[in-house]
């Protein structure tokens, strides 16, 4: 050994190292001999059913590795990180709703979508051409070449296979839990029924794998995912998504662009393509006409397991998303809604007769299905006065149908009904308020508030902690009525104003002196852009900004804090905060040696 040293000292180290006194020989002869068995038992094995040991070897092995070398794993781990974030870095980019449409943006398709969408053809053409290697030739190919690659290769099929099993079961078992917390289930009653419905869903899977051909779950999962491209897809179709390429710190690098394929998160299509992989290679030899199971009649069953486990999880939620994206847009508040008139004591011989007169100035008669809250009431009333609707305001209206037709009356109605839609949401916002009062936030600055954005379906908080925290109180749909968001609508859309931002501290008082301000605004000016805050300048405790927001241009105000904007690209959003004061403008006012104010000088 003295000699070997001498003669060749550049082994010196490794010399060292295989030394008995030496630290970590043991630990290093240890892995060699596991790793030499793993090698000659995955060489002589002839079925998967016993390549099961080789598999959880090769699980507990990685597990003990990281376990005992956690320091170098941990450095190991943050320079790999390191390298894929500078290899990456064209394909870093920010996202968010384009809520502006103006000015127009190019349309290009974002590096990471094209780079997963020709990987996703890559592949499929390439199970295509080598299904017949699949899973029978594959086996012998790798046992040939080395026992220890073929079982790590076969321990990385078995691991996302497993994994959609496991979250089936166990995301089963969640959505149970969540429905029995919410209907104050006692704990062990809650703890037995979740744990229940975990087995019954695994026993569940078990047997239909026996039961079902393995191509019967994909064809569910392919229906299911058609349903959502012919329903879900057109729905949020309009949605435009801007996005910028950025470096580590967040900062737009490059110009802004859009796109429409953008609305599906890469890293979901990647995870898509990674268990896709795993359901073809592993049910290859029934499912796709390959090569048969032959010796790999475990890696066959989990991959029917696992295809079923992807049906299972997968296509409920599909037809869960595709529903509820349906079902919004049927609210969608940017339809405009009519003013709907109630006749009240009517002879039903003239019903017919003031419908007509109704529609030809704009106006609809309400259904008996329509809320009475929603609509304006008006009474028949004999020998009433043509125009005693101008001085009077009782309602119902007192109205003969020969009078319907009058402009003036129409203007009245309609008036009315915005009335009735402002004081809607009063209330409403009312007790949004009082549902956000009640609670506790660890994160963000303050909430969004959209009822006139179809997409929005809650108030939301800024800084989204998780599911529970993020939205508050009912959806908007069954909150509001539609005639009231699209009031909310018109108006926000008149002044060009997208998104409304409350802060902490602001509370539903003052934030209704914020919205009579704009509808005030609204009554006086009509459909004219909302360019500074004057409108708000008298709201005592409140100060009131307005930030046209792009990716290039964040929102910037001293000493008031500045909202998580994740989820926007461009957008102009009313701020409302409490005045911290000190930072308004100061404004010269011209006055004489008495330190009054000049009176200002009139023309001739």
């Amino acid at each position: 050994m003295t000699l070997l040293d001498r003669t060749l000292p550049f082994l010196r180290p490794l010399v060292r190292a295989l030394h008995p006194r030496e630290r970590g020989f043991w630990r290093g002869l240890a892995w060699l001999v596991f790793l030499v068995a793993l090698e000659l038992y995955g060489r002589t094995t002839t079925s998967d059913a016993r390549d099961i040991v080789g598999v959880l070897a090769v699980w507990t092995g990685a597990s003990a590795a990281v376990a005992l070398h956690k320091r170098s794993f941990v450095r190991l781990r943050s320079r790999l990180r390191g390298a894929a974030l500078r290899m990456l870095a064209p394909l870093r980019l920010s996202f968010g709703v384009d809520l502006r449409g103006a000015p127009p943006l190019p349309e290009r398709i974002p590096r990471p979508h094209a780079l997963v969408l020709a990987c996703a053809v890559a592949l499929v053409v390439g199970l295509g051409f080598a299904r017949a290697l699949f899973p029978g030739h594959a086996r012998e190919l790798l046992q040939g070449l080395s026992g220890v690659l073929y079982l790590v290769a076969l321990a990385g099929l078995w691991a996302p296979l497993v994994l959609a099993s496991l979250t089936a079961v166990f995301g089963t078992s969640a959505r149970v839990d969540g429905l029995l917390a919410r209907h104050e289930t006692p704990t062990e009653r809650r703890r037995a029924l979740t744990l229940a419905a975990g087995a019954t869903t695994a026993a569940t899977l078990v047997l239909l794998a026996r039961l079902l051909p393995p191509w019967m779950p994909l064809v569910v999962l392919a229906c299911a995912a058609l349903v959502n491209a012919l329903l879900f897809v057109p729905c949020v179709w309009p949605l435009r998504l801007v996005y910028a390429t950025r470096d580590a710190t967040t900062t737009t690098t490059g110009p802004p662009t859009w796109s429409r394929l953008a609305l599906w998160d890469a890293g979901l299509l990647i995870a898509g393509l990674t268990l896709f992989s795993g359901l073809a290679l592993a049910s290859g030899g029934d499912a796709w006409g390959g090569s048969g199971t032959g010796a790999m009649p475990v890696t066959h069953w989990l991959g029917e397991v696992g295809c079923l486990a992807a049906a299972w999880v997968l296509a409920p939620y599909l037809v869960s998303e595709t529903v509820q994206a349906v079902v919004e847009r049927w609210h969608d508040p940017a339809r405009p809604v009519p003013t709907l008139v109630r006749l009240v004591d009517f002879p039903a011989g003239t019903e017919q007769s003031a419908a007509e007169g109704l529609a030809r100035v704009g106006l609809a008669v309400a259904r008996d299905s329509d809320r009475a809250a929603n609509t304006v009431a008006v009474r028949w009333t004999e020998g009433a006065d043509p125009l005693g609707f101008i001085w009077t305001r009782q309602w119902p209206l007192a109205v003969q149908p020969e009078h319907l037709e009058a402009p003036a009356l129409a203007d009245t109605l309609r008036r009315r009904d915005v009335v009735q839609r402002r004081r809607e949401i009063d209330r409403r916002f009312e007790r949004l308020f009082k549902l956000a009062a009640a609670r506790e936030f660890e994160h963000g600055e303050g909430f969004w508030i959209a009822p006139h954005l179809w997409f929005v379906t809650r108030l939301t908080r800024d800084a989204e902690d998780d599911a529970e925290t993020a939205e508050i109180g009912p959806r908007y749909r069954t909150l509001f009525s539609r005639a009231a968001r699209s009031h909310m609508h018109q108006v926000l859309n008149d002044l060009e104003l997208d998104l409304i931002f409350v802060a902490d501290g602001v509370g539903y008082r003052r934030f209704r002196r914020v919205l009579h301000a704009l509808f005030e605004h609204h009554d006086v000016f009509g459909a004219r852009r909302l360019d500074n805050e004057r409108p708000f300048g008298g709201l005592p405790g409140l100060r009131v900004l307005i930030h046209e927001f792009d990716l290039e241009h964040p929102f910037r105000a001293k000493g008031y804090p500045e909202p998580d904007y994740d989820d926007l690209g461009r957008a102009r959003i009313l701020h409302v905060f409490r005045d911290h004061g000190g930072d308004e403008p100061v404004i010269d006012v011209p006055s004489t040696s008495t330190n009054l104010p000049r009176a200002p000088l009139v023309p001739a």
